[in-house]
């Protein structure tokens, strides 16, 4: 109706405000109106509003307990609060109302895998592929998880397969893409991209990660003439500008990077995230004047976006004035009081203040409030050794574990942690777990390679660090790592 429109149009200028009591209204005139009633979760989702999203749903589901739709979104809220155990009750809930629903059972596996059990994630995909065996979105999804279970052939053999049956499904091209990109496998990635650009040449997907594939692997003239395709078909989107600026980003062309953003927040005028990007960017070329700027006008199109605030903290941080950045940060909180990520930011910038007492006392707020949540025991691992208190910062690591036990951050906080305390031989076989629970990540295989470095296995540390070029080609110091490797490899000899 036309309040939902007027909401929208609200929405879309950064008035978050005026769009929820423009919903309001439309609920008031239309109680039965379930669009507008998702409107409003999804509207308080985007804006890290959890606490206003539950609410919106859950009166929502004492009009039509059964709704599946509301339950799904009751699980995410709750996943997102850090409640995972609630969000797989609302999950399972959805089921129980309909056991036949294909998606439900799909999210269900999504909450097992955000929840860090792969093995009960591929069982609900799984059920998911019973109901509906030849839906490709479950498919694909079966496909990423045979992967994340270390199944790399069957994930490869499925995703092959779906190119195969639907040689006309540019998403089934992107999906293998991907895959071969988390594998390593650039040059796979790259030609399977080609391929859907030639499938479907006006395809914007398929040349957006063409061009950000080529561009990452260096070849910036090539990503370039990819671009210019897409700016022939979409000169209009913010988004064309925003990928623009990646690309330049990659070869480390400032300039023109900020250029291609001041183009998008041309077409884009009251999109905050494109703000806090050219803000960084400025950052980046140490104009501390634009940066700020560019970070109060983000946060002024929308006022209650945590993000905003986490970014305008890290310009006044960068500009030396911590007291700034920790009230930007309790702003921030003000908004969203449930955004961890803020409480675990004041807690570093306070502790960076000298305000010890203050740093512990909001990583352990955020602990009581998100006690699932693995970056905060990494964090007030941090804290405690940031203050050589050792045998505390074991025991957080050992804590966050018993959490998370398949978190590869926290694996790798625990190699680091017994590298720095002497135990050489622990410190690799955690590093190594860490690989096998996320070998798409380069950061694993950087921390294999010093490992293996320190320990005097030159091939073993080489392996590790091309492994992590693979992954990361645009990352300079492992090229300067490799090239030290075969220093100390001539050395030797």
């Amino acid at each position: 109706g036309l309040l939902g429109v007027l909401a929208d149009v609200a929405a879309r200028r950064g008035q978050y405000d005026a769009a929820v009591a423009w919903l309001h209204k439309a609920i008031a005139a239309k109680p039965g109106d379930f669009g507008v009633r998702h409107q409003i979760i999804s509207l308080h989702l985007e804006h890290n509003a959890l606490s206003a999203a539950a609410e919106a749903a859950q009166q929502a589901l004492a009009i039509d307990p059964g709704d599946i739709g509301l339950m799904h979104r009751m699980s995410e809220v709750a996943a997102r609060q850090g409640d995972m155990q609630e969000a797989l009750v609302w999950a399972q809930r959805a089921i129980d109302a309909n056991p036949d629903h294909s998606f439900s059972h799909s999210h269900l596996s999504w909450m097992h895998q955000l929840n860090g059990d792969l093995q009960a994630a591929a069982s609900a995909q799984r059920q998911a592929l019973a109901c509906a065996p030849q839906e490709q979105l479950h498919l694909r999804r079966m496909s990423e998880l045979l992967f994340r279970l270390g199944d790399n052939a069957a994930a490869f053999r499925l995703a092959d397969r779906l190119i195969e049956s639907h040689p006309d499904q540019v998403a089934n091209y992107l999906h293998r893409a991907w895959l071969a990109t988390l594998h390593g496998d650039v040059s796979t990635a790259e030609s399977v991209l080609r391929t859907a650009a030639e499938v479907a040449p006006d395809n914007i997907d398929a040349l957006r990660n063409l061009t950000d594939l080529v561009a990452k692997r260096g070849d910036t003239e090539q990503a370039l003439l990819y671009h210019e395709r897409i700016v022939a078909l979409r000169p209009w989107d913010s988004a064309t500008f925003d990928l623009l600026a990646s690309v330049q980003l990659y070869a480390r062309n400032l300039s023109s990077a900020r250029q291609a953003l001041e183009r998008a927040v041309e077409l884009a005028p009251n999109n905050a995230q494109l703000m806090r990007r050219l803000s960084d960017v400025a950052l980046q070329q140490n104009d501390l004047t634009a940066a700020l700027s560019w970070a109060e006008r983000a946060i002024g199109g929308r006022p209650h976006d945590p993000h905003g605030y986490n970014h305008l903290a890290t310009v006044h941080w960068r500009a030396g004035d911590l007291a700034a950045a920790a009230a930007a940060v309790r702003q921030g909180l003000q908004h969203a009081p449930d955004a961890v990520f803020l409480m675990v930011r004041l807690s570093d910038i306070l502790d960076w203040s000298d305000d010890i007492a203050g740093g512990f006392e909001w990583a352990s707020r955020a602990v009581a409030q998100h006690p699932k949540d693995p970056g905060i025991y990494s964090h007030l691992h941090t804290l405690y050794l940031r203050h050589a208190d050792l045998p505390r910062a074991r025991q957080v690591l050992l804590d966050g574990l018993a959490m998370a036990p398949e978190d590869a951050g926290l694996v790798r906080r625990m190699s680091e942690f017994l590298a720095r305390t002497g135990d050489t031989a622990g410190a690799l076989a955690w590093a190594e777990k860490a690989i096998a629970l996320q070998p798409q990540e380069a950061g694993g295989h950087h921390l294999l390679a010093e490992l293996r470095l320190q320990s005097g296995d030159l091939d073993g540390a080489e392996q590790a660090a091309r492994r992590a070029a693979i992954l990361a080609p645009a990352d300079n110091w492992v090229k300067r790592r490799i090239a030290y490797i075969g220093l100390q490899r001539r050395s030797a000899g």
